[in-house]
């Protein structure tokens, strides 16, 4: 295997051994924003997303912005090789976006460069040269999830909060930021469908089925030591 090529199958093997933690310590914070930080350990990033002042991870304006930063950063960064988001917040992964930043749009352009500016986020991040992995803990709902999606990598917590959904159809919306289009590539059509017409929550282990997410872990008693998996999975090559 080439150097710097990701063996997913290790991975995964590796994953599955490594659920009993040690509590993650970043070995340098690079910089500090008011939404999204993140702290490297060998030649791993980990992106901790936790807004503050809510209970709860949406994305607004404000996170899209620190989100599109901190990446910017990673890939430009020689001595990182790959990344885990994960949310610090207990039960919530990323809740969806902010409605707010929706429902102050007031023509149909406003709205629609919204969506156009997830979408290219997205994209960009799906294509991205160095394997990011989702670590999924909480809720991970409509663009929670659309940014789940575009990652390589999705591994949740077996955890009752651990559910995956896009509930805009509850609001007279679809997914707006490429999931209309990563859903079905990944599930399916028929379960694609069923989720985006119906708003019906996913939980972790039927979205393991339905290969929504690539594995699972078991619930962890410190949230905190959700990414040491990750880290030292992605450590190892070949």
């Amino acid at each position: 295997m080439a150097d710097g090529e990701l063996n997913v199958d290790s991975l995964i093997t590796r994953l599955l051994e490594g659920c009993i933690c040690r509590s993650f310590t970043a070995s340098s914070a690079l910089l500090t924003r008011n939404h999204i930080n993140y702290g490297v350990k060998g030649d791993v990033a980990v992106i901790r997303i936790n807004s503050p002042n809510s209970k709860v991870n949406t994305l607004n304006k404000e996170v899209q912005a620190e989100f599109a930063e901190v990446m910017n950063e990673i890939w430009a960064n020689d001595q990182i090789r790959s990344a885990v988001l994960i949310s610090s917040k207990p039960g919530c992964f990323v809740a969806g976006a902010d409605i707010n930043m929706l429902a102050s749009c007031t023509t149909p352009q406003e709205a629609t460069r919204i969506s156009q500016e997830g979408q290219r986020m997205f994209e960009k991040l799906e294509k991205s040269s160095k394997p990011v992995v989702a670590a999924i803990s909480g809720s991970c709902l409509g663009g929670g999830l659309e940014l789940a999606l575009a990652c390589q990598y999705r591994v949740a917590t077996k955890d009752k909060k651990t559910v995956l959904g896009v509930p805009e159809v509850l609001l007279g919306l679809l997914p707006g930021a490429g999931g209309t289009q990563r859903l079905p590539k990944m599930v399916g059509v028929p379960a694609a469908f069923d989720m985006m017409l119906t708003g019906r929550n996913i939980r972790a282990d039927r979205a393991k089925k339905m290969g929504l997410v690539d594995q699972l872990v078991e619930p962890l008693g410190d949230r905190h030591s959700l990414a040491e998996p990750f880290t030292t999975l992605l450590h190892h090559r070949g």
